[in-house]
């Protein structure tokens, strides 16, 4: 009986390994690599470069604000990225089959938004 509840213990913890609390980029500083300050077109230029170099497809929702979508096999995960001169965020708006409870989620999402974090830093360094 022992050995059941001990399995049944280490199943539950890797169960729960699966899920990670959401990672959002939250005014992120826009630096560039020349040290001047970006229009907003430029901003805006290398947050879809970065995405798509990433596997997402990006949307405009207005003048400072892309809706981003990444799918990957049966899953599905979008954010909305606000951006200006300055700095730019990451927000999660929706997703299909990553395990989304209100504040975890598949470490899956978090290592795509990582990804997409830095290589928005590395497209704006590039300016």
């Amino acid at each position: 009986m022992k050995r059941v509840l001990l399995l049944a213990s280490v199943l539950l913890l890797l169960v729960g390994c699966t899920s990670k609390p959401i990672y959002n980029v939250d005014n992120a500083a826009v630096v560039t690599g020349a040290g001047a300050a970006p229009s907003q077109a430029d901003v805006r230029r290398a947050i879809v470069e970065a995405a798509a170099s990433k596997g997402w497809t990006v949307k405009d929702i207005d003048p400072t604000h892309l809706q981003a979508t990444h799918v990957a096999r049966k899953h599905m995960a979008q954010v909305v990225i606000e951006y200006s001169t300055s700095s730019y965020s990451i927000t999660y708006e929706d997703s299909l089959k990553l395990k989304y409870n209100g504040t975890t989620i598949h470490r899956n999402y978090n290592r795509w938004i990582r990804n997409l974090e830095h290589r928005i830093r590395q497209r704006l360094a590039a300016l």
